[in-house]
């Protein structure tokens, strides 16, 4: 008498050993359905936001070593990212009338950039002696240690389809390394022109940054892009000299065009195995 077929079932009896193996047990297995054909180009633009997000934090160590070091006015930074900060907030509400987004009333923002200012104001002589028995070696390590986890955990938001949240950890290791760095200068004015550069260039530029490429405005994106880096890469050029900007180059390039090749190269090593057995959810009858 023929058997009958062999069935994937587990709880039913059937004319077969236990550990018998049918040849279509494994018919229904896929393999690799979620890996993508990455174009190389779209990986290069992706990673170019790294080497965006680490130019701002250059930038920042960048105008504090000129302030600590080089005896500069902390005042002309701040003033210079203020107006900057004012011209993008601008387009930003333009740009939300035109495309008909809900913005934040005018009156509700300056309440709310006042009060951020004179709570920075207030905690500016507690903020510059916080440090005080700490040894500068110190400081300069744990601000070190700060920029890496920054960098490292960011997020670079890459796709904006359907609600996105926006993970906060890294504005708000920026804003520890800017107080950290901060308790270090000589007034209580530099500390509060130093930090609030600092939530301008790390806070909300992000966030409009964000905003355009949200709205697909890619070419003003990659204008930002370039001005940001090429006006970092002069700094370090004109503060640190020849072999820093090179070092800083270097790394930019491994970033912007190694990184996404060895990326692609890592997809063919990727094993994903998923079966009918995976994405079953068990039927709960309400009664």
């Amino acid at each position: 008498m023929a058997r009958h077929p062999w069935k994937k079932l587990l709880w039913l009896k059937q004319d077969y050993a236990d550990n018998y193996t049918d040849s279509s047990f494994l018919s229904q297995l896929k393999k690799n359905t979620t890996v993508a054909n990455y174009s190389y180009v779209k990986l290069v633009n992706d990673f170019a936001l790294i080497v965006l997000h680490s130019s701002t934090i250059v930038l920042v160590s960048i105008v504090f070593y000129g302030v600590y070091h080089e005896s500069w006015n902390p005042v002309i930074p701040t003033l210079v990212s203020t107006l900057i900060t004012f011209i993008f907030w601008v387009v930003y509400m333009i740009i939300s009338y035109m495309n008909n987004l809900e913005v934040a009333s005018v009156v509700g923002t300056l309440k709310s950039s006042l009060l951020i200012l004179f709570i920075l104001l207030a905690l500016s002589p507690v903020l510059k002696s916080l440090t005080d028995s700490t040894s500068s070696d110190s400081i300069w390590a744990l601000s070190c240690w700060i920029c890496v986890v920054n960098v490292l955990f960011n997020d670079y938001v890459i796709e904006f389809s359907g609600a996105t949240h926006t993970s906060n950890l890294s504005k708000n290791l920026a804003l520890s390394n800017a107080i950290l760095l901060a308790s270090r200068l000589y007034s209580n004015l530099a500390a509060f022109s130093f930090i609030l550069f600092c939530i301008q260039v790390q806070g909300l530029f992000p966030m409009f940054n964000n905003f355009t490429r949200r709205c697909q405005m890619l070419a003003f994106h990659r204008f930002q892009l370039v001005a940001i880096v090429g006006g970092v890469n002069y700094l370090v050029y004109s503060i640190l000299g020849t072999s820093a900007l090179s070092c800083w180059i270097a790394l930019q390039g491994i970033i912007l065009f190694i990184g996404p090749s060895y990326f692609i190269r890592l997809q063919k090593y990727k094993e994903e195995l998923q079966g009918p057995w995976d994405p079953v959810k068990p039927r709960i009858s309400v009664s």
